[in-house]
């Protein structure tokens, strides 16, 4: 997420589908960005823009300074291989003009779906 001119307020929601570990990193350095995702302003008598930019899938050289960190544990009889959801309740500020990462990673070989939901206001 590359935040623009002003300062944003954001939480994320984010669902697994195996135990993961999420990291949330501030000012990484990306070879590509990946691709841009749309974000929707959900005040719909609003006119305004994001005041951000959305990717996903770009590859990252330099992760940056790590500013958070959540594990998700895992449940049923594997416990391993079904994942969870986290919400994070208490909002970041990201600081204008800078870049943020959300990484996530699972903690089995095999491929799992990930979810990420993040909402900002200004």
């Amino acid at each position: 997420m590359d935040v623009g001119t002003k300062d944003l307020h954001v939480t994320f929601d984010i669902t697994t589908g195996a135990r993961s570990t999420i990291k949330a990193y501030e000012a990484p350095v990306a070879t590509t960005l990946g691709t841009t995702m749309t974000p929707t302003n959900m005040n719909r008598t609003a006119s305004t823009s994001a005041y951000c930019a959305v990717f996903y899938g770009g590859t990252i050289n330099t992760t940056g300074t790590m500013i958070g960190q959540v594990f998700v544990a895992g449940s049923g009889e594997r416990k391993s291989h079904i994942g969870g959801e986290v919400r994070n309740e208490t909002e970041f500020i990201f600081k204008k003009s800078t870049r943020y990462s959300i990484q996530v990673a699972n903690s089995i070989t095999t491929t799992k779906g990930v979810g990420i939901t993040a909402e900002w206001y200004y």
